[in-house]
């Protein structure tokens, strides 16, 4: 309190520097009173301060210590933006990219993100990259995508460690190159980028740029599956199934497609199905088999299609009908 008592006296003398301090220890210290600090980011905003027109501008469009106006949001990060500063150069590029308080301009979006990520802004970088690489309000050039993917990645960015890595592995807007793109893959995993732990799993165990390890692999997927990655977890219950890279288990292969299911994943809904329907880890149970497969069929999942349409042909017991095997046949081939 004794710290809040000397900015206040300090702040009281008018000058916005101090004005937005308190504004801070308002805002952040025990006890904290957001209104108080909304007040003085008011006053020091007023006086030009940039990041008091910042910080004011966030509260305005979170809705903190004032009512949620995006408008005026807007109007205060345009004005510290005007004045250089990287943070509002960049949030207005997000309100006019989102349209959030403005009108839509992905046009204007792109020259917002420009003049924040050459201060170095490593946000504005990679939404510039993902404009440029996507041609949304810029013309499409992915060569200047990956220019500035790489300026992010190299501050740590791991969504821009990841595309960086994407574009190598692909050959877009840069030759193609398998050890960096696992390079950066590499580093992006390290954060805990499921995409990234699942893609340099399928570099060890395709040997893709590195000799081939399917335990390493495996591990790999099983850390964006523990992370709750669908995708991981169908693949780790793909392993366990059929013991690639991992000792056969069809207890954890069916844990894990469960998990996967119950994200909504068809291919682990349609893995279930065909347990049941030759009963290799489960009893053998064609109305169960039935019941997963429709599910997967209602995702669009193709293979759980036919496979309805098999068992409704009188596969694994199941009492032929005719009608129903060519409905789920014909809706398979049209799905293809």
């Amino acid at each position: 309190m004794k710290k809040r008592q000397r900015l206040l006296a300090k702040a009281e003398s008018g000058d916005p520097a101090d004005q937005y301090n308190l504004g801070l220890h308002y805002w952040d210290k025990t006890p904290i009173d957001k209104n108080a600090a909304v007040t003085w980011f008011r006053k020091a905003a007023k006086a030009g301060y940039g990041d008091a027109q910042c910080a004011l501008a966030y509260a305005f469009m979170c809705g903190e210590g004032v009512g949620k106006n995006k408008k005026k949001a807007v109007r205060w990060y345009r004005a510290a933006a005007e004045r250089g500063c990287a943070g509002a150069q960049c949030s207005m590029g997000h309100a006019r990219n989102r349209g959030e308080g403005c009108k839509r301009d992905r046009a204007e979006a792109a020259r917002w993100y420009e003049q924040a990520a050459k201060q170095g802004d490593v946000d504005a970088q990679f939404n510039l990259a993902y404009l440029l690489s996507k041609g949304k309000g810029v013309a499409r050039d992915r060569k200047k995508a990956v220019y500035w993917y790489r300026k992010a990645a190299k501050q740590g960015d791991a969504l821009a460690q990841y595309n960086l890595a994407s574009c190598y592995e692909g050959g877009r807007g840069v030759a193609r190159n398998y050890k960096k793109a696992r390079e950066w893959y590499g580093k992006a995993a390290k954060q805990g980028d499921m995409d990234a732990l699942c893609r340099l799993g399928d570099f060890y165990w395709k040997g893709r740029s590195v000799k081939k390890n399917r335990r390493k692999g495996f591990a790999l997927y099983e850390k964006a599956a523990v992370q709750g990655d669908a995708d991981a977890q169908v693949t780790v219950g793909y392993c366990y199934f059929y013991s690639k890279g991992v000792k056969k288990d069809w207890d954890k292969a069916l844990r894990w497609y469960r998990k996967a299911a119950r994200r909504g994943n068809e291919r682990a809904m349609g893995n279930i199905g065909l347990m049941y329907k030759y009963g290799e880890g489960v009893p053998q149970r064609w109305r169960r088999a039935i019941r997963w497969f429709k599910k997967g069929a209602a995702k669009g999942h193709v293979k759980s299609m036919h496979q309805l349409g098999e068992l409704y042909g009188g596969a694994a017991g199941c009492p032929r009908d005719t009608k129903k095997a060519d409905y789920w046949l014909k809706r398979a081939a049209k799905a293809e």
